[in-house]
């Protein structure tokens, strides 16, 4: 296996984590912050989190957590009418379900934790365009929320990966980068409030 295909698998793997839990997790909802880079780092360190886990049940429902008091709290209201679950519940089928489904994906990066550490870092990108602003503010009054959304900033993410030993002609203490582009998420701003968004890409 080449350097490059080593780092391309890898990179493949976070995706696939990443767009899976992200998919799963637009039905939550919860808190605010004061700034868009609140969310950018709030969401880094929630990934990073998931990077070192062993992509098990409690990983999944922990992430769950986190991003639940990212996204706007009316949109969790619709969001449990909808499908006649408690919060609690939420959190437990993301963990159960995603725990057993990311097996596949999840086998490449764990497997392997001895001979290297990933992370995720997570960024500020573009300011949201027009388009996805009204998309957005549809979903939103199509859930029953009053709010509206003013501006926002897609997030972007890069995956590193280092070396803890020399493996597939790396050497112990290199570090390979692979940009994600947008990570399918975006900071929102409602009122004075920014959330977090999943679904915008």
């Amino acid at each position: 296996m080449t350097r490059g295909m080593t780092i391309g698998i890898l990179a493949v793997a976070v995706v696939a984590v990443v767009a899976i839990v992200l998919a799963v997790s637009g039905v939550f909802g919860g808190g605010a912050h004061k700034s868009a880079q609140g969310i950018a780092d709030q969401t880094d360190a929630l990934f990073d989190d998931l990077m070192q886990s062993d992509f098990d049940s409690a990983a999944f429902e922990k992430f769950g957590s986190g991003i639940i008091d990212l996204i706007p709290p009316e949109f969790i209201d619709s969001a449990l009418e909808e499908t006649g679950r408690t919060r609690e519940e939420l959190i437990q089928y993301m963990g159960s379900s995603l725990g057993g489904s990311m097996e596949y994906y999840a086998s490449t990066p764990s497997s392997y934790t001895d001979m290297f550490t990933i992370s995720i870092d997570v960024e500020l990108g573009d300011r949201l365009d027009s388009y996805d602003i009204e998309s957005i503010n549809d979903a939103l009054a199509s859930s029953g929320c009053d709010g509206v959304v003013t501006e926002g900033y897609y997030l972007t993410g890069e995956v590193s990966v280092t070396f803890n030993e020399d493996y597939e002609g790396y050497s112990a203490g290199e570090t390979e980068s692979e940009d994600m582009g947008n990570i399918g998420v975006c900071a929102i701003k409602i009122g004075n409030s920014w959330y977090l968004w999943p679904g915008v890409y």
